[in-house]
């Protein structure tokens, strides 16, 4: 008790002093001080103190509204301050036992005090008396006077102060044992401070991480793409164009995100996590373009075709690619625009200005230093030491200097060009993808229909692992963490219609007290009630004028002083009565959002039949969410669906095919479902953080399957030699955007934010199902049902023969399993046999480059 009693101290002394520069400092004052208008402060200097804490009774000398086990005491009640008085009153552990099962136990106020509300873990004797508790609860009622400030959520910025003291109070290591925080030593307690001050600043802490985490990306980022423009040649490399690139990125989070907060779009922790995901989105444009400069420089044409010329043939073919795919995505994440889930709509307009902000400066400034990237190669230079220029593009390689053309693709263009290609696109590999793609789908679906609602911002947004969480999880355990604190209001025009109406005053709170949702045994304090209590016969009260100075002065009594905030008036003289908290209590929560979202409606309707001409109504804070939890299911889905058609509408526009258009819709709708069949296996719900990622999956999502859909229209021949063409063309920048975004998601790995955890998981898979299905998927679907190519298609055979050759029925397992590919297949085969390039001659050993 004493370690209580201390802790009790530590709690209700603190209070706040503003020195003449406005400075906070704090000192002990037990007192809760009233501050008067430039007056002297309660420590009786001339500074003025500011009330923190709720004082017990209206004058203000007497203690601060601290409610704990400690009250069970009269010892404690009578001079709170004085712990060696309780001590003495308490000689051994049976007159605490006695004095907690006291009945009509009362606090300092004078109002009912349960057990249950101060003590957790309770066991019961025999005799149904208390005779253990595993935990205590000390809960400290503060006075808000809140401040409003431009930009910011309106707040009291003392008491937040006060609050984020706490911590030190009851520090925020796991337990306060060996430790002097008061007048000696911890050895029994261990201390969980909770408040939301500190829930804050856990969460700011949390989301400052993301400096952290962009800067890690960005280094990421820059060296993966140096590595992925990169060749064997020093010429022919383009490894300094990953810098160029990052750039480009980077000054599109500027623009998009300085554009935004001009305009006013609200900045939060969520939208911030969009700069991580533009940063690896960012990159796709870049690995198309030089991809396609890449196949351009194939033969003589790098060195025989003015750069102007040879920049805008790059352009012509990479354009259409890299403008489907970024205004597919702009359309995507800005459907989110239209949300009424005001993260949702930030966060798709953050996202959607970024796109476009990156699709002009790829295209522009990018552009510019493509044809300068071209002179430097026909001119000889090194890629990193441009100032250098060598008389043979070779690669020195032991005692051998190998030559290498211009055009050599990079070891990413390998993987889905000849090796996936190679794989999937027989008669073998389409059934197995067929096959393994519906049992996917079909997972995904069943998986849809179990998702479930649910938010919880304290579990959800307070890190893992950290005091604070702690406790919760021991309010959750032990005191009211299957309940909730609301609140009944009334709201009128003028005294006259409260007086008129004072009888709703009082069916109120016992419509509240009849309620199936409140929590039995709990208390419902109700001022209109206390009033009564206190007042003469309520007859006496002639008229308005005399009932509403009677309802004043008891207010400003000690009787009166827990209620004084329950009743708001409209005019300084306190005459004008406009809306009042009639009742407060405690209800269940059900456990569910149908349930809690089941219980918000019913003690709203409740509260307005018992007080309908006063607009009878019940708040509390975490109705906002359960506000929300009705709406986001369907409000996610309605967005997806708004994103897939506006998607469709895109590519239909730029694709100018609609059968291709169609199946591009059914791959992203696809993937969509089957990202839902996985939130229902990890146990993700629908909230505002996985409506995010769900309406960013047809963004994502896009961006694989359109790059494929594209260049399959841009070739002719069979199908199945379309779709190895296009893979070939477009699946190295296709696999290199997807590990680029792979690898910038990869930063938010390991963090102890739901916020963080959630983005992590589901950027995983939507990234991972999204080159699953336009790298694998989407190809075999096309070979096997693709619309006819452009009318100016060139014939897959003779652009990419060597791809074509090694596919002969013997030379692999696939296809001596599965067999060739048809008539035209076995003729292009021959072709591309033919013309298979040789490789070249080796120079001598010892041959090196000299430089000029």
């Amino acid at each position: 008790m004493l370690e209580l009693c201390d802790l009790w101290l530590q709690v209700a002394w603190q209070q706040a002093f503003t020195d003449e520069a406005g400075a906070v400092r704090w000192e002990s004052a037990p007192v809760c001080s009233r501050p008067s208008e430039g007056g002297e402060g309660s420590d009786g200097g001339d500074n003025n103190a500011t009330a923190v804490m709720q004082p017990a009774s209206a004058n203000f000398s007497t203690p601060c509204d601290v409610v704990s086990v400690l009250d069970f005491f009269a010892a404690h009640r009578a001079d709170p301050y004085n712990c060696g008085a309780l001590a003495s009153s308490i000689p051994d552990d049976a007159s605490v036992v006695e004095a907690v099962n006291a009945p009509n136990a009362t606090d300092k106020l004078g109002r009912p005090l349960q057990a249950s509300y101060v003590l957790g873990g309770l066991r019961y004797g025999e005799n149904g008396n208390i005779t253990y508790a595993e935990a205590l609860q000390l809960v400290a009622a503060a006075q808000q006077k809140v401040v409003q400030r431009a930009g910011e959520a309106d707040s009291d910025p003392v008491v937040n102060e006060w609050e984020l003291t706490l911590k030190y109070a009851v520090p925020s290591s796991e337990s306060v044992k060996g430790r002097t925080n008061g007048s000696f030593p911890y050895e029994v307690l261990q201390g969980y401070p909770d408040n939301s001050a500190l829930s804050d600043d856990l969460i700011g802490d949390a989301f400052s991480e993301d400096v952290v985490r962009i800067a890690i990306a960005t280094v990421c980022l820059v060296i993966f793409s140096t590595f992925v423009l990169s060749r064997r040649s020093p010429v022919y490399s383009s490894g300094y164009m990953g810098l160029v690139s990052t750039a480009c990125v980077g000054m599109a989070i500027v623009s998009s995100y300085g554009l935004m907060l001009w305009i006013g779009v609200t900045y939060s922790e969520i939208v911030q996590t969009g700069i991580i995901l533009l940063l690896g989105l960012g990159l796709d444009d870049a690995f198309v373009i030089m991809g396609e400069h890449w196949r351009q420089s194939e033969g003589d044409k790098l060195f025989s075709t003015p750069v102007p010329k040879f920049v805008g043939r790059v352009m012509r073919m990479a354009g259409p690619s890299i403008t489907v795919t970024s205004l597919s995505d702009a359309a995507a994440f800005g459907t989110g625009a239209i949300s009424t889930l005001p993260a949702l709509r930030d966060f798709g307009l953050y996202t959607m200005t970024g796109v476009l902000f990156d699709y002009l400066y790829q295209c522009t400034f990018f552009v510019i230093f493509v044809g300068t990237d071209t002179r430097r190669k026909r001119a000889g230079r090194s890629d990193w030491l441009c100032c250098f220029k060598r008389k043979e593009p070779t690669e020195p390689l032991c005692c051998k200097a190998i030559p290498v053309t211009p055009g050599e693709p990079g070891w990413t263009d390998y993987l889905p060009g000849r090796y996936i290609a190679g794989s999937v696109l027989n008669r073998a590999g389409k059934v197995i993808v067929m096959v393994g793609a519906l049992t996917l789908l079909a997972l995904g679906i069943y998986g849809a229909t179990h998702v479930e609602t649910n938010f919880a911002y304290e579990d959800f947004f307070v890190p893992d692992g950290s005091y604070v969480a702690k406790a919760y999880k021991l309010r959750d355990e032990y005191f009211t963490g299957n309940t909730l604190q609301l609140a009944a209001y009334t709201r009128a025009y003028g005294t006259a219609a409260y007086f008129a109406n004072r009888d709703e005053l009082l069916a109120l709170p016992v419509a509240m007290r009849t309620s199936e949702w409140h929590v039995e045994g709990t208390p419902v304090a109700a001022f209109y009630e206390a009033f009564l209590d206190s007042a003469p016969d309520e007859a006496s009260f002639d008229n308005a004028t005399v009932w509403a100075s009677a309802l004043v002065a008891f207010l400003d009594s000690e009787a009166g002083a827990s209620y004084a905030e329950d009743v708001a008036f409209g005019d300084a003289n306190r005459t004008e009565i406009i809306g009042t908290r009639a009742a407060r209590l405690f209800v269940r929560l059900a456990g569910n959002s149908a349930g809690n979202t089941q219980m918000m409606d019913d003690t709203r309707a409740e509260a307005a039949a018992a007080a309908p001409a006063l607009d009878g109504t019940t708040y509390s804070f975490s109705f906002l969410f359960f506000e929300g939890d009705k709406v986001i299911k369907s409000e996610t889905l309605r967005n997806c669906f708004i994103a897939a058609a506006a998607v469709f509408v895109m590519c239909l526009v730029l694709l100018a095919d609609l059968w291709t258009s169609l199946i591009v819709l059914v791959i992203i709708l696809a993937i969509d479902t089957e990202l839902l069949g996985f939130m229902a296996a990890d146990g993700l719900t629908y909230n505002s953080v996985t409506a995010i990622s769900l309406i960013l999956s047809l963004g994502l999502s896009v961006d694989y399957s359109v790059h494929v859909a594209h260049s399959f229209l841009l070739f002719s021949g069979t199908r199945t030699e379309r779709a190895a063409a296009a893979l070939r063309h477009i699946g190295g920048p296709v696999f290199q955007g997807a590990a680029s975004t792979f690898l910038a998601i990869l930063t938010l790995a390991g963090s102890s934010s739901y916020v963080f955890q959630t983005f992590f998981k589901m950027w995983m898979i939507i990234i991972s199902l999204g080159a699953l299905h336009g790298l694998i998927v989407l190809p075999v679907i096309l070979s096997i049902c693709g619309s006819s190519p452009y009318d100016d298609a060139t014939p897959a055979a003779d652009v990419y023969p060597q791809m074509l050759a090694p596919w002969s029925g013997s030379s692999t397992w696939w296809g001596a399993w599965g067999g060739t590919w048809g008539g035209r297949d076995n003729r292009a085969k021959e072709v591309a046999l033919e013309a298979r390039p040789r490789p070249p001659e080796a120079a001598e050993c010892g041959a090196v480059d000299g430089d000029d």
